[in-house]
């Protein structure tokens, strides 16, 4: 108990300091825990990431931020169009690192750029899920739930479906091409536990995402734009949650340092840092189910 203590006032600390040094060290630590890129570009971004971390105020080196910025659009380019998305938005914000670190005003330029960035990546990927022909008649999570090993444990937590019934559907899967098309009564299990955590992912993802792009491109001033912090935060919790990627959820934390107003959401979103790492490392679906049985 005393040791957590110790690293939340350290967090707590750390946290008041300067939001362009938080936010730019975080997305250094990003580089360099995520191994970001292909074979080519992913030990020069992570050595530039590192010496960017080790050297005094590496962080605000220009020149530094240029080289990743060259070696993160190098790998969309190189791996386009199947790069995948998290890589534009990384490409990007590498690429408002280097504009905020030749304006002389750094803190703002990332600021406006985060909250923008961040609520249009949500909007982007709120119309797209409307507008898709599969998402919400949720044929979208009636496949990855049974296609993607991830999310196994948490299916048959949550459901009456066992891992044989998915071990089944996924060969039936394999057998049609393994597409999100193929999906149909022959190949999900029937099971109402089943649609209905299907329909309530469906709506909660969609309306989650709709409410951070919202809240993040809302006036600076208004009600909306006043709880995106809160928004983004709840986004984060729920969604890697059950589906860790730790490199996007990273890079969602250090962009949103760099626009946070308030101290005790700074703090949150350091400490989200490591929930998202810890989602990553530890299985806690599996450990549930475990206990359960």
């Amino acid at each position: 108990m005393g040791g957590f203590m110790s690293f939340t006032k350290v967090v707590q600390q750390y946290s008041q300091q300067d939001v362009v040094k938080i936010s730019a060290q975080f997305t250094l630590l990003t580089l360099l825990f995520t191994q970001v890129g292909n074979s080519f570009s992913r030990p020069f971004i992570m050595m530039i990431a590192a010496v960017a971390i080790v050297l005094p105020q590496g962080y605000r080196q220009t020149p530094l931020w240029m080289l990743i910025c060259f070696f993160t659009g190098f790998r969309v380019f190189y791996e386009w169009p199947m790069v995948d998305n998290h890589a534009y938005l990384l490409a990007l914000w590498s690429l408002v690192l280097v504009v905020a670190c030749l304006s002389q005003q750094t803190a703002r330029v990332l600021a406006d750029n985060a909250r923008i960035l961040i609520g249009l990546v949500f909007l982007l990927a709120s119309i797209q899920k409307i507008s898709s022909a599969n998402y919400l008649d949720g044929t979208f999570f009636r496949f990855m739930f049974l296609a993607d090993n991830r999310f196994e444990d948490f299916v048959v937590l949550l459901t009456d479906i066992s891992y044989l019934q998915i071990d089944n559907a996924r060969i039936l899967l394999d057998d049609a091409q393994f597409s999100p098309l193929s999906v149909s009564d022959k190949i999900v299990p029937v099971s109402s536990s089943f649609d209905w955590l299907v329909t309530l992912s469906t709506w909660w993802n969609l309306l989650d995402q709709i409410a951070v792009a919202c809240c993040f491109l809302a006036p600076a001033k208004s009600y909306l734009a006043k709880k995106r912090d809160l928004s983004l935060i709840i986004f984060c919790i729920t969604t890697y949650a059950v589906a860790p990627v730790p490199g996007f959820g990273w890079l969602l934390v250090s962009m949103a340092l760099a626009q946070c107003e308030i101290n005790k959401f700074r703090v949150a979103y350091v400490f989200l840092f490591f929930v998202i790492l810890f989602y990553y490392e530890v299985n806690i679906w599996k450990i549930l189910m475990d206990f359960v049985v």
